[in-house]
């Protein structure tokens, strides 16, 4: 069974995608954000025939992110939510659940990323991470935290940054990344 997620629903899907926290950062994050009532957002949650949690898949606006643990889970439901996506979509997340959904899709963008955790940091010099290369005199003369007037121009950045285009950034999106204080800019 699958079902749409509410506020009620909190406590018990924290409690799953937790147990990866590293893996469902942006899951994790978005919950923690926007919650289960933004227009832009919606979780659904697939259960078992015990009523368990068996596998969790959020939609920020046409990205995807599925997650589920067991190797035997059906993708069925997932893959009927995302068809009813217009436009282009994203799936992202654990690379061998994404994979699932290859194939599937005719417009589904895809690409591989690196992911990088550091466990323990005690160890850390923080010493050695200054930078190779001096940066030039005169290359910045401030840095500052973006606001609602620099949007259109943190958009027309991002665009000129291969790794960022196709990700759907908006001016209407940095605008509520920078409101929400969801984003770093």
């Amino acid at each position: 069974m699958i079902r749409l997620l509410e506020e009620k629903d909190r406590q018990a899907v924290m409690a799953y995608v937790s147990e990866e926290s590293s893996i469902n950062l942006f899951l994790i994050g978005d919950i923690e954000a926007f919650g289960f009532e933004a227009d832009f957002q919606q979780v659904w949650g697939q259960y078992d025939r015990e009523g368990q949690l068996e596998g969790v898949l959020l939609r920020y606006n046409e990205n995807h992110i599925p997650y589920w643990k067991g190797k035997d889970f059906n993708t069925e439901h997932f893959t009927r939510i995302i068809e009813a996506t217009k436009g282009k979509i994203i799936i992202s997340g654990k690379a061998s659940i994404v994979k699932h959904f290859e194939g599937i899709f005719p417009n589904l963008k895809s690409r591989s990323m690196l992911f990088c955790e550091l466990v323990e940091g005690a160890n850390l010099d923080m010493t050695t991470q200054r930078a190779k290369r001096p940066i030039p005199k005169g290359t910045y003369s401030s840095v500052k935290m973006a606001t609602i007037d620099d949007a259109q121009r943190v958009h027309d950045l991002l665009n000129h940054i291969g790794e960022f285009t196709g990700l759907g950034n908006t001016v209407e999106r940095i605008q509520r990344k920078i409101t929400n204080q969801t984003g770093r800019i």
